[in-house]
């Protein structure tokens, strides 16, 4: 819980991280330089900084650089109309009804009209020189350039976050499968319960914690039209996780474990086999070999449970829905080893 928290916390201050990362840079630009109206060059790029409700990066610097073209601009007619109070009056008039009429109309654009609005009443307040004036004119656009910059590179570093996050999401799961096969594989679980379940809930904790991790991310980077494949790719992660909790249940569902020295050899085969493609899926190479070794061997452990596990094994339907979760598990992989090439495909061109 304090981990979602945290992450919930860490995301609602992404905004302000780049904000501040604007100001860092332009207010070390501007005392380094003391330009005179350098102090536009900071006021623009912390403001226009403040946009980040579109989630397609290349929508939201589109709207930083037109709403920035058409504030700065505004703000430079402002200054032009200042020589006269009454040119002044009526230009910010027009420029204010036009703002609160398409904010009226359009509340989505409230924020876009409020900068364009709000640069222009600044200007227009604030006398300066011709000269001064195209100077203030310029440290806008700067500033927007400084925010648009600034945008691109924490954007990237974001989908970076979601590369790293999804590599710890399969090594928690590998560490999560290898606990749970272990509970069936070693003959010390019945007298060490307590020990192996608290490893199994610290590993459930991880993954779970990472799934949330990966939907907060991918929603963040995701466009539009994207969300919904990226939900389901997370929901899919979702389902792995629960298909391995549901096949590591098998040990609560026996009531003779000595039957587990029967098939232990096949067990760990299979334990082997998905730590194997775990290790394909972080490295991204290719996963088609472990996935054939992995369905060989499920295939031969339904092989002895046909032949041995079916007669002697106490609770014989156990064993048969467990083969048959992991038949679901493999088919599970494969379309999350299909998804993984078709997003580095998406990369590779």
């Amino acid at each position: 819980m304090r981990y979602l928290l945290a992450t919930s916390f860490t995301f609602l201050l992404r905004p302000l991280l780049i904000t501040g990362l604007c100001l860092l840079v332009t207010s070390g630009l501007y005392f380094h330089y003391q330009w005179h109206e350098g102090y536009w060059l900071i006021w623009a790029a912390a403001i226009f900084s403040l946009i980040t409700f579109d989630h397609r990066l290349h929508h939201r610097l589109f709207i930083i650089a037109c709403t920035g073209f058409v504030a700065a601009t505004s703000a430079y007619l402002a200054h032009l109309a200042a020589l006269s109070i009454w040119s002044l009056s009526i230009y910010l008039f027009v420029i204010t009804f036009f703002c609160t009429f398409f904010s009226a109309f359009h509340p989505g654009v409230f924020l876009l009209c409020f900068f364009i609005n709000f640069f222009s009443n600044i200007s227009g307040g604030l006398h300066a020189s011709l000269q001064d004036g195209l100077q203030r004119y310029g440290f806008l656009l700067a500033g927007i350039g400084i925010a648009i910059v600034i945008d691109v590179v924490c954007w990237c570093s974001l989908k970076n976050q979601f590369q790293v996050t999804l590599k710890k999401y399969y090594m928690a799961l590998m560490q999560l499968s290898d606990v749970l096969f272990s509970c069936l594989c070693q003959q010390d679980y019945p007298s060490d319960t307590h020990k192996y379940e608290r490893q199994i809930d610290k590993q459930k904790n991880a993954v779970f914690l990472l799934l949330a991790k990966l939907d907060k991310i991918a929603a963040s980077i995701a466009a539009k039209q994207q969300r919904k494949v990226q939900s389901l790719q997370v929901q899919r992660r979702q389902e792995i996780v629960e298909i391995i909790i549901d096949i590591g249940r098998l040990r609560h569902q026996v009531s003779d474990y000595t039957v587990f020295a029967i098939c232990i050899k096949e067990l760990q085969a299979i334990s082997q086999s998905l730590q194997q493609v775990g290790r394909c899926l972080m490295a991204s190479i290719s996963v088609e070999g472990a996935l054939t070794e992995l369905q060989k061997n499920i295939e031969i452990f339904e092989s002895v449970y046909h032949s041995v596990l079916a007669v002697t094994a106490p609770e014989p339907m156990v064993f048969f829905l467990f083969i048959e979760k992991l038949h679901v598990l493999h088919d599970l992989l494969c379309q999350e080893v299909t998804s993984c090439l078709h997003t580095l495909n998406q990369k590779g061109s």
